[in-house]
């Protein structure tokens, strides 16, 4: 299974590379959220490579990665919203989702914590997930 996640990721980069807003090699996105908002939402009909069609279901959802975990519940960061998982809230009317929003680490405890680990808010960049499991497949 885990060689047929890796592969469809691949070929989930290979589309995601056109337009990347980064480095669409190594998939390191710029810190330009309007340009990331913008690229995101032209590919927002896409699937997660992650994401068993047949069934729904994540099949990593064991060892999903944190912005996975936090993908789904409606969020908000620094009171801006954030969408939400549609397959997480298939039946919900628009007010129950957002009954559901909520902050996660209003405190900023998570940055708190990574400055204590000796993590430099320099080394801290995001990547799409594909990027993520194409690149652990790599031989």
């Amino acid at each position: 299974m885990v060689e047929s996640i890796v592969a469809d990721a691949r070929k989930a980069v290979a589309v995601l590379r056109a337009g990347f807003p980064g480095d669409p090699g190594g998939g390191k996105v710029e810190p330009d959220q309007e340009a990331l908002d913008g690229y995101l939402e032209e590919l927002a009909g896409l699937p997660c490579p992650v994401l068993d069609r047949a069934t729904g279901a994540c099949r990593l959802w064991e060892y999903r990665p944190v912005a996975c975990r936090t993908y789904g519940p409606p969020l908000s960061f620094e009171g801006e919203p954030a969408p939400h998982c549609k397959l997480c809230f298939v039946e919900a009317t628009p007010a129950m989702v957002e009954d559901c929003r909520w902050e996660p680490d209003p405190e900023g405890l998570e940055q708190q914590a990574l400055r204590e680990l000796g993590v430099d808010e320099g080394d801290d960049w995001e990547t799409l997930i594909a990027y993520a499991v194409a690149d652990g497949g790599a031989e």
